[in-house]
Order: structure tokens, then sequence, then C-alpha cells
């Protein structure tokens, strides 16, 4: 089972790098698709304040060009 994740990543790096230089507007792609992933992965945890208050300082100091 180990063998075949290990595998399988690296066939999927691979095969992503490969996409990549082949089609380069698919990186533009996945400019946009990561973040909305991790917004869509995020939003049940922020019903707590405590956590949509530090998503909101977060998203402040993006908004003020101070993350990388």
């Amino acid at each position: 089972m180990g063998l075949g994740a290990c595998l399988s990543w690296n066939l999927g790096t691979a095969l992503g790098a490969k996409g990549l230089l082949a089609w380069p507007r698919l990186g533009e792609a996945l400019a946009f698709a990561l973040p909305a992933l991790f917004l869509l992965l995020a939003l049940p945890h922020l019903r707590n304040p405590v956590a949509l208050l530090a998503g909101g300082v977060a998203l402040g100091f993006h908004l003020l060009g101070q993350t990388a």
C-alpha cells in the first residue's frame, strides 16, 4: 500500500510538471484554484468566533501586502 501511494504521488508530480510545461495557462488556473480550495476547506471551521477573527486578521494582512 505504501509503495502504491509513493508511486502514484511521483507519477502525479511528473505528469503535473509536464502539464505545466505543455500548457502554460494551466499555471494561471492553479493560481486561482488552490486558494479557492483552501477557502472551501476552511469555511466549516470559521463558525468559531476566534477562528473568524484570526482569518479576518490574516486576510487584512494579505490585502495590505504583508504576506508572501
